[in-house]
């Protein structure tokens, strides 16, 4: 069975030689040999924060040139990189490379007289509980250790690798994505992730749409579903920070609008109005919100009727229904809104509109034919426009669908008859072939 620790190792994605100390920390600890244990465990973290120093893309401000080179070569030094990182940890403002407070360098300096107690075989009582406290505090601080200047370090290596320039096509963009919680405190990720963006939306992605062919979708994609929960949760806070932004996003990583309906007065805003503005550009992308919305329940049941009038009222004249929500639609009030709309107000029939409303609203009077069935009052409507006009786009394709469906025009001809109402030509002419076919 996985220890935490081991658990976190893995969602945290360590790899390399800090891993390998973190592992065999772990395998001490398992037989019980809790000094070489914290040892193996300490070096790891050490081993983390050297090569966050070593990696840094830019020199901390803070700290001169001279000196910055001096102990980066330190740190490359076998015998002492180790006392270094130390001394580094420790340094306090002006000069200090890592973005802590003084509570944690006082916890890590603890911890470093722990460790010497268990190099030097000193009488000091050392056991699981120092190992799992040990853990613990390597769990809940490794990722505030943040260089100091490197988030703008960062920033310049994400430029190059989206520049062909510098980098091939399709180079996989993953471990700069890892690089992220270790650059930065976890309060600035949602900040550094907008500099991105504005980054990308300026110099990479252009006047084109995000969506999964986009040349910087893997790089969102990794940062939505990486390992890490505090880059998660930095996502989810930057594509709150803005509609426009989440508008974009959560089109594309649907199912992150199941976690942010948690947010109740966050939720509610998109639902009740910033969600009608996917309808602009993108109807599918509307569509698959309202979906997304319903089938997950995340409005409130006693409020799905008033929100169907809403979305009809915002859509009605401006996109038809994709394929993938129309049974969720069958079943509430919007067919029967949209027959009203179609045929209920007697638009089509009221002269000297009726023709040009007719014409005008065509692809959704076929949608509404298309999916639900005829009745007098829809015939009766259709029949007023048809016989009035002898060309124009109703009139052209209402003399397909006729030609085209015989079921259709079957049914619109028994209504007519039944209701005494005029037959058009076209129909009795169908008929009179079928007789001489016969």
């Amino acid at each position: 069975m996985k220890t935490r620790f081991e658990k976190w190792i893995d969602e945290n994605n360590v790899k390399g030689d800090a891993k390998d100390l973190f592992n065999e920390s772990v395998l001490c600890y398992k037989i019980s040999a809790y000094r070489a244990s914290f040892i193996m465990g300490y070096l790891g973290l050490q081993t983390i924060l050297r090569e966050r120093l070593l990696n840094a893309q830019n020199k901390p401000d803070n700290i001169p040139q001279k000196m910055w080179t001096d102990r980066l070569n330190d740190l490359k030094d076998e015998k002492i990189w180790d006392s270094t990182v130390f001394d580094f940890v420790n340094r306090q403002s002006p000069d200090n490379p890592f973005l802590i407070n003084d509570d944690i360098r006082t916890q890590y300096s603890y911890w470093k007289t722990i460790r010497n107690d268990c190099a030097h075989a000193k009488n000091n009582i050392i056991s699981y509980p120092h190992v799992e406290s040990f853990w613990l505090f390597i769990e809940s601080n490794l990722s505030k250790f943040v260089v100091n200047g490197g988030k703008s370090g960062l920033l310049e290596k994400i430029k190059k690798h989206y520049d062909s320039k510098y980098t091939p096509p399709n180079t996989d963009v993953s471990p700069l994505v890892r690089e992220i919680p270790h650059a930065m405190t976890n309060g600035d990720i949602s900040l550094f992730l907008k500099e991105v963006d504005d980054y990308f939306e300026e110099e990479t992605i252009s006047f084109e749409v995000f969506d999964g062919d986009s040349i910087t979708y893997q790089f969102w994609n990794y940062i939505a579903y990486s390992p890490s929960q505090v880059l998660r949760e930095g996502f989810l806070e930057f594509i709150k920070s803005d509609w426009d932004i989440f508008r974009k996003y959560i089109v594309v990583f649907e199912d992150k609008l199941n976690e942010i309906s948690s947010d109740d007065s966050f939720i509610r805003e998109f639902w009740k109005d910033e969600i009608w503005k996917l309808f602009i550009w993108q109807d599918t992308d509307g569509w698959k919100m309202v979906k997304r919305l319903v089938d997950n329940q995340i409005i409130p049941t006693n409020e799905v009727d008033d929100f169907i009038k809403t979305l009809f009222k915002k859509t009605k004249t401006k996109s038809i229904p994709e394929d993938f929500i129309i049974e969720f639609l069958k079943d509430t009030e919007y067919f029967n809104l949209l027959r009203k709309f179609l045929f209920g107000e007697r638009k089509m029939s009221t002269p000297p509109n009726g023709i040009d409303f007719a014409n005008r609203r065509w692809k959704l009077i076929r949608f509404y034919l298309f999916h639900m069935p005829l009745d007098a009052l829809i015939v009766s409507e259709l029949n007023s426009a048809f016989l009035a006009s002898s060309y124009g786009t109703f009139n052209r394709q209402m003399t397909e669908l006729f030609k085209q469906d015989e079921d259709f025009s079957r049914q619109y001809k028994e209504i007519l008859e039944e209701k005494q109402l005029t037959v058009p030509s076209i129909l009795e002419e169908s008929e009179i072939m079928e007789e001489d076919t016969d």
